[in-house]
């Protein structure tokens, strides 16, 4: 970063966020495991060797598993309407930044879809090895971008969700800009394209938008490297 307190900053809420993102030098070879009570409905082939695989659980929420390289990087949560709850990174980066129930809510799919626009709100709660009950308003605004990408035979509609979370009591706030792909012809998210900055600092992309998706006896099913950008 440019600027000392930015890069302060950073390393000391931010980095733990997004270190799963950072590039593994041997590719590893886990297994995907679908935690008991979910059942995985579909992997995405992003670009930067990400594979994401979309799990739906025994209570109608989803998760979304991340793997670079074949290693977890870091676990998405939503509720059955797809409101973002929690997301986990893992490695030496590992920490969990998660909704405060009844604060807000992040993501109303319904109400996107048919209008075309949702404002997020509502309180987060970073733990890690070394921030403990960091406190997090969130704001920002989620609309259509008008584009709409065919992946695999299934046609999706692009959103842009871009959420500013200020830390509460300091000056700081973590700024992600995140595009949402929402199918046409079922309940179904997927996460593209990602960006993030602290406060008005230099702002770091990461290309993710999905190429391919794997449904259950397909090939690339629950893989956990992608056919894209492993080379």
């Amino acid at each position: 970063m440019t600027q000392p307190v930015q890069s302060s900053i950073w390393k000391a809420a931010a980095t733990a966020v997004v270190l799963g993102l950072s590039t593994s030098i041997v590719m590893a070879s886990d297994p995907l495991v679908v935690p008991q009570g979910c059942t995985a409905v579909a992997t995405a082939h992003k670009n930067g060797c990400t594979a994401t695989t979309i799990l739906q659980c025994a209570d109608g929420a989803w998760q979304a598993l991340s793997y670079r390289r074949g290693s977890l990087n870091n676990t998405l949560h939503y509720d059955a309407g797809w409101d973002f709850k929690m997301w986990e990174t893992e490695g030496a980066g590992a920490m969990n930044f998660a909704a405060v129930p009844g604060t807000g809510k992040a993501l109303d799919l319904a109400a996107l879809v048919e209008t075309g626009a949702h404002a997020p709100t509502g309180d987060f709660v970073m733990n890690s090895n070394i921030i403990r009950g960091q406190e997090y308003a969130l704001s920002g605004a989620t609309t259509a971008t008008g584009e709409t990408v065919t992946i695999s035979g299934e046609v999706f509609d692009v959103y842009l969700a871009e959420r500013a979370f200020a830390r509460k009591g300091a000056t700081q706030v973590l700024n992600f800009s995140t595009e949402l792909l929402i199918s046409q012809s079922r309940a179904f998210m997927l996460e593209g394209n990602f960006s993030r900055a602290v406060n008005n600092g230099p702002r770091e992309q990461f290309e993710l938008r999905p190429q391919k998706i794997y449904e259950p006896g397909e090939p690339g099913f629950m893989a956990t490297a992608s056919e894209f950008g492993c080379d």
